[in-house]
């Protein structure tokens, strides 16, 4: 039971994940989005979080 917990929070640290969103207003857009489909702009910046 312990060792399945420890390998859960484990997995979670070692994860990446990568995301898209608008550099204007935040909003958060799918991978391969050219334009916020909020405000328009094309300022799409991509966060690696590791």
């Amino acid at each position: 039971m312990l060792t399945d917990r420890m390998d859960r929070l484990l997995s979670r640290l070692t994860r990446r994940e990568t995301v898209y969103e608008c550099r204007r207003c935040g909003t958060t857009v799918d991978d391969g989005t050219d334009n916020c489909p909020e405000c328009g702009s094309d300022a799409i910046v991509q966060y690696r979080i590791s």
